[in-house]
């Protein structure tokens, strides 16, 4: 199976739910996850790691009844001289239920679960108020439970209860909007109720807004169905530069036979040219107000703008039979001119790793 996608960006992993804890969005961040994804060529066989043509196939073996609870977290550090605080920081579990399996494909129930803030003696003025809207928006989230549908090889395809899930949704909002002001009045002075109404009613209108609701999804199983190298390959093309390889995973108590893993790395780079034109709302809500100000000092005492450099890493481990165990992302931003590689400070973080299997 062939994908042409060669347009994916690094912003792309910024979806509604998380995002709205400090972090603004564009156009570019509310694309679908699945671009990331959709950009190498598969080729499927039947088997894992295949040794002789020197590929891993990310293949689900599923089995109905097969149920796996994760635990993710999610977090935007801000840097404050030598402290770090949070635009957002919040940890959820949520259960997985294969439904259904066949030759044709599987229905997986997903279950939400528990979910826990960070303390507000840890977090930035923006993710305390990011807090307050997280809570409205999974007080109506956890009240349902969406059935994804996915193809032989695990690829997700459609979530089967999509319009039962937003008719509940719009009747739920109300209720979510009216007990969250009722517990911090305080909220009121900075997104009026009506304002917060539009919003949570906009998070939720088609089937592609759950698909941002649920990014934990596609982080999961986003490479179902796709066939890596078992070496480091390179694409190249105006979008920037990506980097994936495959392979055997790590050694760990639980046993490795089999088990395997992916690895892809995107960078973004940002010429000064546009980061110039950027300049103001538009750049802030790319980078961040930190990185904004920090360039701001810069351009003072040099030149011109810097070029900016956007890395998204993402690391996925897979048992034998296709389950995910976890996956990692992280998003780093960068002036190239003054600061390494090595010294760059994550921007995004989020993780995702197995608390509970049930399988045959």
């Amino acid at each position: 199976r062939q994908n042409g996608d060669t347009n994916a960006s690094p912003f792309a992993f910024h979806t509604t739910r998380h995002s709205i804890l400090g972090i603004k969005q564009t156009n570019t961040m509310k694309k679908s996850l699945l671009l990331f994804f959709s950009i190498i060529s598969a080729v499927f066989c039947h088997g894992q790691i295949s040794t002789k043509d020197s590929t891993v196939n990310v293949v689900a073996y599923f089995n109905k009844g097969d149920t796996v609870t994760y635990g993710y977290t999610h977090m935007n550090p801000k840097y404050i001289g030598k402290d770090t605080l949070y635009d957002a920081y919040l940890t959820a579990r949520f259960q997985l239920s294969v439904l259904s399996a066949s030759d044709k494909g599987y229905r997986i129930e997903y279950t939400p679960g528990s979910y826990v803030c960070a303390p507000d003696s840890v977090l930035t003025e923006a993710g305390r108020i990011g807090i307050k809207m997280v809570k409205a928006v999974e007080q109506i989230a956890n009240k349902t439970k969406p059935i994804f549908v996915l193809d032989e090889y695990g690829s997700l395809k459609k979530i089967e209860n999509s319009k039962e899930i937003i008719s509940k949704w719009r009747k739920l909002v109300d209720v979510a909007i009216k007990t969250i002001y009722k517990e911090d009045p305080r909220l009121e002075k900075v997104i009026d109720k009506k304002a917060m109404k539009e919003y949570m009613l906009s998070t939720a209108k088609t089937e592609d807004d759950l698909w941002k609701l649920y990014e934990e999804m596609i982080l999961l199983f986003g490479y179902h169905g796709l066939a890596f190298d078992m070496k480091k390959t390179t694409i190249e093309n105006e979008a920037g530069l990506r980097e994936f390889y495959s392979g055997k995973d790590r050694p760990d108590k639980y046993g490795t036979d089999n088990d395997y893993m992916v690895y892809a790395k995107q960078t973004t780079n940002i010429p000064s040219e546009t980061v110039q034109t950027l300049v103001g709302e538009q750049l802030e809500q790319l980078v961040g107000k930190e990185m904004v100000d920090s360039l701001q000092n810069i351009v003072k005492g040099a030149s011109g703008w810097p070029d900016i450099e956007v890395t998204n890493t993402h690391i996925v481990r897979y048992w034998s039979n296709g389950w995910p165990k976890e996956t990692s992302t992280v998003i780093k931003v960068r002036p190239t001119s003054v600061v390494k590689e090595e010294l760059a400070k994550p921007k995004e973080i989020r993780t995702i790793e197995w608390i509970d299997y049930t399988g045959k």
